[in-house]
């Protein structure tokens, strides 16, 4: 007999371990514990001594691999599909993934709306990709089904195609944006009035982790107070958890709002590469460069990295427009103001004289 079934056999006379511990363990953990009984392992198996659990209780609707729940589970399998397959795309697999984009089977408008809602957010953050999307667009837009969309003008029947719904979503987006940027401009410039007092005061607010704790005792010798007395020195906690709170929340604000920038300035570019590929009108990216260079005063770094980008993209192609000569002339003395701008960081204002040369010599 091997000493697991000595301990076995013990434990099955009917003897209990007892676990003493002294102090704030014993309290804890309790002086006598009763183990699970003990069932002998077969001879010669592995393992030794095998406890006897609770059976495990089955749920009646158990989860199955493949199942979809929702109000439409065939719309929700073809988003799925279509996301499994954009997370596979790459310039190597171009074909072949759309290919299976395009077998999803596109019925009706709910699921190409949802296919440009996806392609669109994964080309605003993973912008290095913005070219393959944006060909990606270009070739669905041939390849997908028009729908009619209902209206109460008879002789009219308007059209839902890919390229309108891609349309709508730029304009949302853009719009979306706009609004992002309007906000962090109003938040910084909130921030620079502030004065220096204020600035130290916030910092150290927002330095603040446990709230103080409110105190009775006299502070350094001092007579205690009357009864009814208010101690002008303690600070009610619960004022203090306020105070913090309302610091987290407008950081929270703050942060949704960079976010929401850095989105927007994703959206102009993956706007760029559509107009490269021809899929949007022109008067769409002058809207877009006028908004990143609206704001001269106290421009943001990230927004003109933007502008550059944009530029590099679509300049050329707006340059051999004569119609847009004009603009582009309009745009480029602001963009040389803005290089001479010193209050800006020099890889920026670095980035602005190059725009400048490549016109130049381009």
């Amino acid at each position: 007999m091997n000493a697991v079934e000595v301990v076995a056999a013990w434990l099955n006379a009917g003897h209990e371990p007892a676990f003493h511990s002294e102090g704030v363990e014993g309290e804890r953990w309790g002086k006598h514990v009763r183990p699970l009984p003990v069932k002998l392992a077969p001879s010669g198996t592995r393992g030794g001594a095998i406890r006897c659990l609770p059976a495990l209780h089955r749920t009646d609707n158990k989860f199955k691999p493949g199942q979809v729940e929702g109000d439409n589970p065939e719309e929700i399998k073809k988003q799925k599909a279509i996301r499994g397959s954009l997370n596979k795309i790459t310039p190597e697999k171009f074909d072949r993934i759309l290919a299976d984009i395009i077998a999803v089977g596109y019925e009706t408008e709910e699921t190409e709306s949802g296919l440009v809602d996806q392609v669109f957010d994964r080309a605003s953050t993973e912008t290095i990709f913005g070219d393959m999307y944006a060909d990606l667009c270009f070739r669905l837009s041939s390849a997908l089904p028009s729908f009619e969309v209902p209206s109460q003008d008879a002789n009219k029947r308007p059209c839902s195609t890919f390229r309108r719904l891609l349309l709508n979503k730029c304009q949302m987006e853009f719009e979306k944006g706009a609004a992002a940027m309007k906000a962090v401009q109003a938040r910084e410039k909130a921030e620079q009035g502030k004065t220096p007092e204020q600035k130290e005061q916030d910092l150290a607010e927002a330095g603040e982790e446990q709230p103080p704790a409110v105190t009775t005792e006299p502070i350094n010798g001092e007579e205690e107070q009357n009864e009814g007395e208010i101690d002008p020195l303690a600070t009610p906690v619960d004022m203090v958890n306020q105070r913090l709170q309302a610091r987290r929340e407008v950081g929270q604000a703050a942060e949704a709002e960079l976010r929401a920038l850095r989105r927007g300035l994703g959206d102009i570019q993956f706007i760029g590469h559509l107009y490269r590929k021809k899929m949007l009108p022109e008067k769409v990216v002058h809207e877009c460069i006028k908004k990143l260079l609206a704001n001269a005063e106290a421009p943001q770094q990230e927004v003109l990295e933007c502008l550059v980008k944009l530029m590099r993209t679509v300049g050329r192609q707006l340059d051999a427009n004569p119609k847009a000569k004009m603009y582009m002339n309009a745009y480029f003395e602001r963009v040389s103001m803005l290089s001479k701008n010193m209050t800006l960081k020099s890889r920026i204002r670095f980035m602005l004289q190059d725009l400048i040369e490549l016109r130049h010599n381009s």
